[in-house]
């Protein structure tokens, strides 16, 4: 399974410090006591998730009134996977998911505006390290996955000095930055969202 993790200016930052896969699963598994409000908006959404697929696995009507053939194929699927899980719990095979994470970052902001907007201390994944992969870590330095950043060269936010030069110390095999010209801070210049959109589906398709 591929998980793109995306943001836009501020929303980068957040998407940079994402926790690691196995962290975020561990915490829907066990929702940790001390945020009960956790817990329950994680029950909510099961239970809505359950509703909806028991009334969309009808083989009659949807909502609009109409077949809802890719509903109802969806709601099988689902219920395949779920007897395949049970038959390999009956004999002690543990299914595991493999997780391949990566990040598209759009505009993203660098210091000083982003340490002002969050905060010095979590800086150090965002702009300054690589560290390995290890359990506990946050964001992308504790990750080994692919990151695309795309900029425009007229985004007055951070400035195409900042931008050149975050490019030139952390592009490897893994980390790309994407230069657009013309473009500024909110992709509203004439045809540069086109750039963005196909320079994202090449490296998607990479």
């Amino acid at each position: 399974m591929e998980l793109l993790i995306g943001g836009y200016s501020y929303g980068s930052l957040i998407a940079s410090l994402t926790p690691p896969i196995p962290d975020i699963l561990k915490l829907l598994e066990e929702p940790p006591p001390s945020t009960p409000a956790f817990a329950k908006a994680l029950l909510t959404a099961k239970e809505s998730a359950r509703r909806w697929l028991d009334t969309h696995s009808s083989t009659r009507t949807s909502y609009s009134g109409t077949f809802n053939r890719a509903a109802v194929h969806a709601a099988l699927q689902q219920e395949e996977n779920r007897k395949l899980e049970c038959e390999q719990a009956r004999h002690g095979i543990d299914k595991k998911w493999k997780v391949t994470v990566r990040y598209l970052l759009v505009s993203p902001l660098l210091p000083p505006i982003s340490s002002f907007m969050m905060g010095f201390a979590g800086m150090k994944a965002w702009s300054l390290g690589r560290g390995s992969v290890d359990e506990g870590e946050k964001g992308i330095e504790a990750t080994d996955a692919r990151v695309l950043a795309v900029y425009g060269d007229g985004d007055t936010f951070t400035g195409i000095r900042k931008y050149r030069k975050w490019r030139e110390k952390m592009e490897d095999e893994r980390w790309r930055g994407v230069e657009v010209g013309g473009a500024g801070h909110f992709w509203r210049e004439e045809g540069v969202m086109r750039v963005l959109v196909s320079q994202t589906e090449e490296w998607v398709r990479g």
